[in-house]
């Protein structure tokens, strides 16, 4: 008698194997490279619950993306260091033991709204810390409850909830970017089949570094109510394509992912020497 439990567990490891050798193709291909989120290898390192695994994660971060950032360019630069700084703040209960950031400094701030220090964000989280001042999600109650925060969110983006830097206008030390935050609605969000729609958020952040680039404050502006009514299916937009708002913050060139683009280019080399 087969058991259902290990029968799922074999398929989520099927499916990272899967992958894992996309994103070997991937790299092979199109010369992306995988973020750089620290070592997650040091044995002395204390997991909130266990150490990580980004393949899907970065699976779909690379068949998403629209932008290829050159290596060592300051995009990529800092698109590694909040990433790396997400996770931390995600899986390192101990601030101790964070990389990123200065920890007697560092500050989150969304919109404006009430200073977030880092000894209140690493216990509710970084959804918690971003959007509360969100009324849309503030209405499911969520507290400052970081399980209940990420549970939501993962319940809805089952391929993982994607983020990149589009373009950094400024900086150091403080690094003014645009940011695009992505993810394929695959699974349910309070009941609601996402049916695997596109569903995307734009903004804008500034982020003051030290000089050995570790993180004193980060502020995101945003508009997370509409990113949530998405989800909730209240803002008539089921299609799956980027709101067109989105073009008033960054311009145009996020209509096509980075694959879309290299593919078409590598078409149009193929037919010159045909």
């Amino acid at each position: 008698m087969s058991c259902p439990h290990i029968e799922e567990m074999k398929k989520k490891n099927d499916s990272t194997k899967e992958k894992r050798a996309a994103i070997e193709e991937m790299k092979a291909k199109y010369g992306f490279r995988e973020p750089d989120r620290g070592n997650l290898d040091d044995p002395s390192i204390k997991w909130r619950k266990q150490k990580p695994d980004y393949t899907i994660a970065n699976w779909s971060w690379m068949t998403g993306k629209t932008q290829n950032h050159a290596k060592g360019s300051l995009e990529d630069v800092v698109e590694n260091l909040v990433k790396a700084w997400e996770s931390e703040l995600s899986h390192k209960p101990d601030l101790d033991q964070w990389n990123t950031i200065e920890k007697d400094k560092f500050t989150i701030q969304t919109n404006g709204g009430r200073v977030v220090e880092a000894t209140e964000a690493v216990t509710i989280g970084s959804y918690n810390s971003l959007m509360e001042a969100c009324p849309a999600y503030q209405e499911y109650d969520i507290g400052q409850d970081f399980d209940a925060s990420h549970s939501m969110f993962h319940d809805a983006f089952t391929e993982g909830f994607s983020w990149e830097v589009l373009k950094v206008l400024c900086g150091p030390p403080a690094v003014v970017f645009t940011w695009r935050h992505w993810a394929k609605f695959t699974g349910e969000f309070r009941g609601r089949n996402g049916q695997g729609k596109l569903v995307e958020l734009f903004g804008l952040a500034r982020i003051t570094v030290s000089d050995k680039l570790k993180v004193q404050a980060v502020e995101i502006f945003m508009d997370a109510d509409e990113f949530m009514h998405k989800l909730e299916g209240k803002n008539g937009d089921d299609t799956g394509k980027s709101s067109n708002k989105a073009s008033i913050l960054i311009g145009s060139g996020v209509d096509e992912t980075a694959i879309e683009k290299l593919t078409k280019k590598m078409e149009k080399q193929s037919l010159r020497h045909t």
